[in-house]
């Protein structure tokens, strides 16, 4: 997937939002269900497989976030 499209992806306030949040968050916090909804749904978009534990659904968003900033 290109920086581009990942970049779009990223922009939607929704999960811009969830993605502060969860960086802003003390470890240990964890994501409400519609957080763990949008998570889930960017897991998807990116070719990731479910998880139900929180910590590792959002590592790797959270990851793709982070090389889209560069």
């Amino acid at each position: 997937m290109d920086k581009e499209h990942t970049a779009a992806f990223f922009a939607r306030p929704d999960i811009d939002q969830l993605l502060t949040h969860t960086l802003t968050t003390p470890v240990g916090g964890h994501l409400t269900e519609h957080g763990r909804s949008l998570v889930l749904e960017a897991r998807t978009y990116f070719g990731y497989a479910p998880s139900t534990n929180d910590h590792d659904i959002i590592r790797p968003l959270i990851r793709a976030y982070k090389k889209v900033q560069r």
